[in-house]
């Protein structure tokens, strides 16, 4: 690559309803994480994480709670402002059932209401390294 492309979010783009990611690959040669952030840490959030198959089946189901684990978002120990964060940091591992596909999609779903989020998945290439981000609009 010639370079890195970073997702910038702004604000309004954070997302409220169901958001889905399409088309991530499974195998030896790959890892793939699923990081979900609450920016406006609402406690107690949670998230439904779906894997479906590319045909639509639902293969597995978990949920995560972002509003019950707080990041900083400044290094400035006088900056108060905090987002809720939780992560599947080995999809494959964390599903057995990814085993029987090649690809598959993640479709997250907020389940408190209002909650505002964004997630995103990554995808190594575990020899050279590559880092792959797959969003969602």
């Amino acid at each position: 690559p010639t370079g890195v492309d970073l997702p910038i979010v702004r604000e309004d783009q954070f997302f409220t309803k169901a958001s889905t990611f399409l088309g991530i690959p499974v195998g030896a040669t790959v890892r793939s994480a699923l990081r979900v952030y609450d920016p406006r840490l609402q406690k107690g959030s949670t998230v439904r994480v779906d894997v479906l198959a590319e045909d639509g089946r639902v293969l597995a189901t978990r949920r995560l709670f972002p509003g019950n684990n707080t990041i900083a978002q400044a290094q400035d120990p006088t900056f108060q402002q905090v987002a809720g964060y939780d992560a599947i940091l080995d999809l494959r591992r964390s599903f057995p059932e990814l085993d029987e596909v090649a690809r598959y999609h993640l479709r997250v779903t907020p389940e408190t209401p209002g909650m505002e989020y964004w997630a995103f998945v990554s995808v190594t290439d575990n020899e050279s390294q590559h880092v792959l981000l797959i969003t969602s609009k």
